[in-house]
């Protein structure tokens, strides 16, 4: 019922936890397909040598940014109806696929589907934003709208290692950006998904843990920056002039990813200016303001000091 599918990238570390995560599942059906990204710390020969029969093991010749064309060769190969998504240092809980299974089974009309998940570093763990606005072990059907008001307000209702998502939706809204963007590709997959399907289950009960201090970590190792998917995406949906889009909120979801966008170039000393033309000011003009005065490199400064204490990104 289920294809499970792993993207590997330098991660020999934490593979065992991945991987055993998923093998230990309480529901049997599924297989699980892990894609080799072109690694070079052994990751490759180390899942080359297990033996299951429900796993099968891909390469591809070169590395792709954010793990994405990884992902859209799983998608590829997979041979069941439901494809979901695990981080290859991140880990489920041993009930993760039987509770998608009921889900499926209770709300037939659903084609993406989420869960609560915990994220931990060294100093503890604590449950991510969404689960504490919505009754704990329920299922919440969230519009459009409720999952644009929910990530604006910094609880965000899916990441990639709770995604479970129809095959035949990404035929419909696309998979995921390989060769567009190095970062923010799994987040522009699911506003896409959105805008086709409507809607999303959020089931309200922690189904797995995404690891903060984790090895190759994506935001960690970023060291270009560019405009990215999801403002494209929203850029693009708007300008079809769709009537039925909250055009409102699409705005002020581009703004939040480009403000984050702005804060990380100026924490790596690669502040640039002219992202500002992607602000959308009639939603959010007193941010704009604010943003437009690191144009003065002081202040900027005195903001990098901040971020590197604070440390508000990790995925």
């Amino acid at each position: 019922m289920f294809s499970v599918i792993i993207p590997v990238y330098n991660k020999k570390r934490h593979l065992s936890r991945s991987i055993d995560s998923v093998l230990n599942q309480s529901f049997p059906n599924f297989e699980l397909i892990l894609v080799d990204d072109a690694s070079t710390d052994g990751s490759f020969e180390f899942i080359s040598n297990i033996s299951d029969q429900k796993v099968s093991v891909f390469r591809r010749s070169s590395p792709g940014a954010g793990g994405y064309a990884a992902r859209n060769l799983g998608i590829e190969k997979a041979k069941y109806s439901w494809v979901c998504f695990l981080d290859a240092d991140d880990e489920w809980e041993h009930d993760y696929l039987e509770s998608m299974r009921t889900l499926i089974a209770e709300n037939g009309d659903v084609k993406i589907l989420s869960a609560a998940w915990r994220i931990k570093n060294k100093s503890g763990s604590l449950v991510c934003n969404i689960a504490r606005r919505l009754p704990q072990n329920e299922l919440a059907i969230l519009s459009l709208e409720d999952f644009l008001t929910h990530s604006i307000a910094n609880a965000a209702p899916i990441c990639s290692s709770v995604a479970a998502v129809q095959k035949e939706v990404f035929e419909k809204s696309g998979t995921f950006p390989a060769n567009q963007c190095n970062s923010g590709g799994d987040v522009d997959t699911w506003l896409r998904i959105l805008l086709k399907a409507g809607n999303l289950g959020f089931f309200n009960k922690v189904l797995a843990t995404y690891f903060v201090d984790s090895d190759n970590m994506v935001t960690k190792n970023l060291k270009k920056f560019e405009i990215g998917c999801i403002m494209k995406t929203i850029k693009q949906s708007l300008e079809t002039h769709q009537t039925q889009l909250p055009e409102h909120l699409l705005k002020k979801y581009s703004n939040k990813y480009l403000l984050a966008l702005i804060a990380k170039t100026i924490r790596a000393d690669q502040f640039d200016g002219s992202y500002l033309s992607w602000y959308y000011k009639e939603v959010d003009y007193h941010k704009y303001l604010i943003f437009k005065v690191f144009n003065f490199r002081p202040l900027r400064m005195i903001y990098k000091f901040y971020l590197i204490k604070r440390n508000p990104f990790h995925g």
